[in-house]
């Protein structure tokens, strides 16, 4: 698990959120022991590293 630690003048307030999604979405996906909310946050999870991904090449080329 990585998180991006971005300056508050980089991106906007929407990109730094989806930024701090993923993170957020694997530990729960780690730590809840029903299997349903795993697989699920497991998802949204991968989904939203996809976005931050997006995001932080899009701020980076940006520059």
């Amino acid at each position: 698990m990585r998180i991006r630690i971005l300056r508050e003048s980089e991106g906007t307030p929407g990109e730094r959120s989806i930024l701090l999604m993923f993170p957020g979405c694997e530990l729960i996906s780690k730590l809840t022991t029903d299997k349903t909310k795993k697989e699920l946050f497991a998802k949204l999870a991968a989904h939203h590293r996809t976005l931050a991904d997006e995001v932080e090449r899009t701020i980076k080329d940006s520059k």
